[in-house]
């Protein structure tokens, strides 16, 4: 299903706005611009920020840490990743920011790649966005202002209302509403930057599968569904391998280039969004409880823009392997009224010093029709059925065009299905870590009251 042009204007706007917001930050390059001295402060104010929401976490927590070491009984788990559950997320944050600014650079390339295909070519519509992905740069700039705007209000309020009070800051140097300044303009505003980041790479891993990937699909079922004039089949055939080899060449730069990338990315969203469970096992009062969704929001949206993107690009790959069976199967069907030719020691008119060669001169982006025999000379639809095989088991099976990700590999839905299975093991061994069951008692609030493990701790530590 196509998404209609008015939609695909939409989608151009906003990832036009998410590209500026990136660029604004200092964390994307302008394209065909050189590193200037304002690009590298906008760089260095972010990480820096980020840095100090590190520091500052690490030191704020620390004492409690310690504190829960010397208990009699010792620390519980749940105790501890809910005292660690800042330290968590603006660490992967703080590396998140790094490793996307390193790869900055390779970003701009892969971007230029997937806009390098002529656009002229082909009239079918490979290039329009899919109405499943389409919403994606909008809903990511929808969580990037929701998530603002709700950390500025709540934290707004609450520096009304503790102006006074002080802060559980070693020293009792900081009131809360001066740590509510610190953490809004450090952790919060960092954090806010990690959606953009992942909404521009999910953009870029769409734009992929739905033009590129999508191409050679696209060439075998139409150009090649119908015709049964071999000279045609040949010519369409070379058109389909030229556009995989060059997909395949793509897909070789994005996993050089933004391999431990995307890799960060997916780890910093699965762990923050595990740190997250001992607050859902204590809600504490309506402002925290809204941030703790803003926070889900957050990494959810972030991790669905990776997901989605390799998922599309794997789904892709499989249907294009899917449309080349389909025509190997229709022209065996044409060729077997001629008798088959076996060639002695091999299989059924393949050479395997031909597909040999054929692989060595057929590189990324080109294709060297002098290696091959004439057009002329291999019309009949036998011949034609051999390069189908030859183009299958060179183009296809171990060669994927999906990056393969450290620690995740080839990622598909049974990825998510596992990820999901974690984090079921995970709240059901904290939950069990507490002393009552969660759901035992609703206040008259109506906020259910947390277990007594996390609710002593909770009242003596009630920054957030």
């Amino acid at each position: 299903m196509m998404c209609h042009p008015r939609s695909r204007k939409f989608h151009t706007a906003c990832v036009n706005i998410l590209t500026k917001l990136l660029y604004y930050t200092g964390l994307l390059p302008h394209t065909d611009s050189k590193r200037t001295l304002l690009y590298s402060f906008r760089t260095g104010v972010v990480i820096g920020a980020a840095f100090i929401a590190l520091t500052f976490e690490v030191i704020s927590n620390v004492q409690n840490l310690i504190n829960f070491s010397r208990q009699k009984n010792g620390a519980k788990v749940v105790q501890v990743v809910y005292a660690a559950k800042y330290v968590i997320r603006v660490t992967v944050t703080f590396i998140v920011i790094v490793v996307f600014s390193r790869s900055s650079r390779g970003l701009q390339r892969v971007s230029d790649e997937l806009g390098g295909v002529p656009k002229d070519q082909h009239a079918f519509a490979f290039s329009e966005q899919s109405s499943k992905s389409i919403w994606l740069p909008f809903i990511t700039l929808l969580t990037f202002v929701v998530y603002y705007l709700s950390h500025c209000v709540t934290r707004v309020y609450t520096m009304l209302i503790n102006e006074t009070t002080y802060a559980e800051f070693p020293g009792g140097i900081l009131t809360a509403a001066q740590e509510d300044v610190v953490v809004l303009v450090t952790r919060n505003s960092t954090e806010a930057v990690r959606v953009l980041c992942a909404g521009y790479l999910g953009h870029l891993l769409i734009t992929f599968a739905n033009k590129q990937v999508r191409e050679a699909e696209t060439i075998l079922r139409t150009e090649m569904g119908d015709s049964e004039n071999p000279e045609v089949l040949e010519t369409v055939l070379r058109s389909a391998w030229v556009t995989r080899e060059r997909t395949l060449g793509i897909s070789r730069i994005i996993e050089r280039e933004l391999q431990l990338l995307l890799t960060v990315v997916l780890v910093a969203d699965i762990l923050s969004i595990a740190s997250c469970v001992g607050e859902v096992l204590a809600p504490e009062n309506v402002f925290k409880s809204v941030r703790l969704l803003t926070y889900m929001l957050l990494y959810v949206v972030s991790s669905v823009n990776i997901f989605t993107g390799l998922i599309k690009i794997t789904d892709k790959d499989q249907s294009t392997y899917v449309a080349l069976q389909e025509v190997q199967s229709r022209i065996a069907l044409i060729s077997d009224s001629q008798p088959p030719t076996k060639k002695p020691g091999g299989l059924v008119g393949v050479s395997i010093i031909s597909a040999q060669q054929l692989l060595k001169d057929c590189t990324f982006g080109q294709f060297h029709s002098n290696s091959r025999p004439s057009t002329s000379s291999k019309t009949d639809i036998r011949s034609l059925l051999e390069d189908l095989q030859i183009f299958s088991f060179s183009c296809f099976g171990p060669r994927k065009i999906s990056p393969e990700l450290r620690a995740f590999g080839h990622v598909n839905e049974t990825t998510i299905i596992k990820i999901i299975g974690v984090f079921i093991a995970l709240f059901a061994f904290l939950f069990e870590q507490n002393d009552q069951p969660v759901l035992s008692h609703v206040s008259p609030n109506g906020f259910f009251s947390s277990a007594v493990s996390l609710n002593s701790f909770t009242n003596t530590t009630m920054r957030d």
